[in-house]
C-alpha cells in the first residue's frame, strides 16, 4: 500500500514546484524514517550521545539504519531519482552522508565526511523549527536537490541533531 503511495505522489511531482518535492520528501521521511520506530530509535540513540563509551558501537548501529532506510526509499523511488541522507549532531558535525563512503566513526570525530553544516538553512530550521526545507546545488554531488530536513530530539531546546533527505536532479 505504501509502494503504491510512493507511486501515485511520484507520477505527480512536478520537480519545479518546491512544494511538491517538500511534500514527497515529507511523505518519505514520516513513513519510513520517523515512521519505523527502530530506524529512528538507533539514529537518536547515537546523536543523543555521540561520543563517550560505546559511542563507536552506536554509530555503526545508527549508519546501518539509516543506509536500510536511504536504501528502501532508493528502490521504491527508481534509479532515475537519486536519493540521499545526511545526518549531523547539533553542532553541525557531519556524522553520515549517504553519498559518501567514508562514513566512520574515526572520520566523524575528525570531521572528515563532510563540511560542517551549521550555516546551512535548512539544517538551522530545523533546529529551530523543527523542520527545514531547500532547494539548492550540492557542493558534494554537483546537482541541484530538494531537500528536508528534520530535529531529532524532542526540543529545540534539547535537539540532538538533525536529519536531512533529499532527492537530486530536481
Amino acid at each position: 500500500m505504501i509502494f503504491l503511495y510512493y507511486i501515485i505522489i511520484y507520477m505527480s511531482l512536478n520537480f519545479n514546484n518546491p512544494s511538491s518535492s517538500e511534500n514527497l520528501i515529507q511523505v518519505i521521511q514520516n513513513e519510513n524514517f520517523i515512521g519505523s520506530f527502530e530506524i529512528y530509535e538507533k539514529v537518536a540513540r547515537f546523536v543523543e550521545l555521540p561520543y563517550g563509551l560505546l559511542a563507536e558501537s552506536r554509530y555503526i548501529d545508527a549508519v546501518d539504519a539509516v543506509f536500510a532506510y536511504n536504501q528502501f526509499v532508493q528502490q521504491r523511488l527508481g534509479e532515475d531519482t537519486v536519493f540521499r541522507n545526511v545526518g549531523t549532531i547539533t553542532d553541525g558535525t557531519v556524522w553520515i552522508d549517504t553519498s559518501k563512503t567514508n562514513n566512520t566513526y574515526e572520520n566523524f570525530l575528525n570531521s572528515k565526511i563532510n563540511v560542517n553544516h551549521n550555516t546551512r538553512p535548512s539544517f538551522l530550521e530545523a533546529i529551530y523549527e523543527g523542520s527545514g526545507f531547500e532547494i539548492k546545488q550540492s557542493s558534494t554531488t554537483n546537482s541541484n536537490q530538494a531537500r528536508r530536513t528534520i530535529r531529532m530530539g524532542s526540543s529545540r531546546a534539547l535537539p540532538f541533531g538533525v536529519l536531512g533527505s533529499s532527492i537530486e536532479n530536481v
